[in-house]
């Protein structure tokens, strides 16, 4: 029934018997992505489906990826994202991936833009200029964990970074999300093990239901 609570967790209202549930998706629904494009120790992305019955919206987080090197690009991820879905989507995701850098001219999001083109729409792009405070965003995931908001949340039990993130973030001195580091014992390489799985529902939820994070 998932990992035993200590105490401290980012994330208090979680309830593995509760919130991991398999639900079919839905074929002519659209799908939700956000991604957090980190390198190491993977790039990320979360896939979900809204829907709504008497008021109250069910988010099904259906997949998850988590590609690690060689394959930590954002065109690899795209790809790997066509193979499964054929319908139109929406974006979401940390908005400094809309930062150019040494690649060239492009950020993250004008390569999903070339190459998830397809299935994207004129509506598709959801990725704010800033990302939400994460204080503010630890008690709305909270509320919607804990059933104070008109958003049910179920996650896939095949999604298993993603609930191990929700499972082991730890809140910080400051409410923030306390990211520990690690290091391979291989390449020596120091990285944040957990959290970027949870920082892609964090973006997600707060910007589509961003009326109800606003209040």
């Amino acid at each position: 029934w998932g990992r035993i609570k200590t105490g401290g967790e980012f994330i208090t209202s979680f309830n593995y018997s509760t919130h991991v549930k398999s639900k079919i998706t839905i074929n002519d629904n659209p799908i939700h992505l956000s991604f957090d494009q980190n390198v190491v120790p993977y790039i990320s992305c979360i896939c979900s489906q809204i829907t709504k019955e008497n008021d109250r919206y069910l988010v099904n987080i259906f997949d998850e990826y988590a590609l690690s090197n060689p394959d930590n690009k954002t065109e690899i991820l795209c790809r790997r994202i066509k193979e499964k879905i054929n319908s139109s989507v929406y974006i979401y995701g940390d908005a400094t991936g809309r930062k150019r850098d040494t690649r060239g001219m492009v950020n993250d999001y004008d390569i999903i833009q070339r190459d998830l083109r397809s299935i994207l729409h004129n509506t598709s792009m959801r990725v704010p200029y800033s990302n939400p405070s994460v204080n503010k965003t630890r008690m709305f995931l909270n509320k919607v964990f804990g059933g104070y908001l008109p958003i049910d949340i179920i996650i896939n039990p095949n999604c298993k970074h993603l609930i191990s993130d929700i499972e082991n973030v730890k809140e910080d001195a400051t409410g923030g999300m306390l990211k520990e580091k690690f290091t391979d014992k291989q390449t020596h390489q120091s990285y944040e093990k957990y959290g970027h799985h949870l920082d892609c529902l964090r973006y997600f939820l707060c910007e589509a239901f961003k009326g109800y994070f606003n209040r």
